[in-house]
């Protein structure tokens, strides 16, 4: 089964909608660049993937890679790296995201920092 996301790249500023899986972990992997993930509460109902080693891959280094999420109930995270959302069902297993790309837009603050030396 296929189930729709949307992926943040946080690089190139931008949130897309793609597809996964359903049960493929490989397919989160993939989409984040990641050999290993953490999951983010993002409210009742989706959750965020991220590399989980982001920040020891250098990836924390380029302040482009960073960006802020304002999740529910005033709770503010900072990640590293791309991300995938996916909804959850009340059993936690995967499911398609239950946002629209402009609602996670007013939620994330991309930091594209140019730094000069």
């Amino acid at each position: 089964m296929i189930i729709k996301g949307l992926l943040i790249d946080p690089a190139a500023g931008s949130i897309q909608e793609t597809t996964v899986r359903k049960s493929v972990l490989q397919d989160i992997y993939n989409a984040i660049d990641a050999d290993l993930f953490g999951c983010v509460d993002l409210n009742e109902s989706n959750t965020i993937y991220v590399d989980e080693e982001g920040l020891l891959k250098g990836k924390g280094e380029d302040p482009s890679n960073i960006f802020t999420v304002k999740a529910g109930k005033g709770s503010c995270y900072g990640l590293c790296g791309k991300a995938l959302v996916l909804g959850r069902n009340e059993q936690g297993d995967s499911v398609g995201v239950s946002m629209t790309k402009e609602q996670l837009e007013q939620m994330i603050v991309f930091h594209n920092i140019q730094v000069t030396g």
